[in-house]
């Protein structure tokens, strides 16, 4: 991913979200993660931390192409 803005305020991460793994990434709270992608992919928090849908919120659907998620409270978030 790439990014942008400044050491004291909100950055922005973008991730190239294609069907494969992923390494950790850190941000700060105030920090939003942008989701680039093909058709026929999307974008769900998943509060399981695994791929199971129980409770998954959608970030972006198939057709959206891109999808944002802004952090505002500290922890670990998992997407797929």
């Amino acid at each position: 991913g790439s990014e942008s803005g400044t050491e004291s305020g909100p950055t922005t991460v973008t991730i190239d979200w294609v069907i494969a793994p992923y390494d950790d990434v850190t941000v700060r709270v105030g920090d939003r993660v942008e989701f680039e992608y093909s058709p026929y992919h999307n974008v769900y928090v998943h509060p399981t931390h695994d791929c199971d849908t129980d409770g998954r919120v959608p970030v972006s659907d198939e057709g959206d192409g891109r999808g944002t998620y802004d952090f505002v409270e500290a922890g670990t978030v998992t997407f797929a």
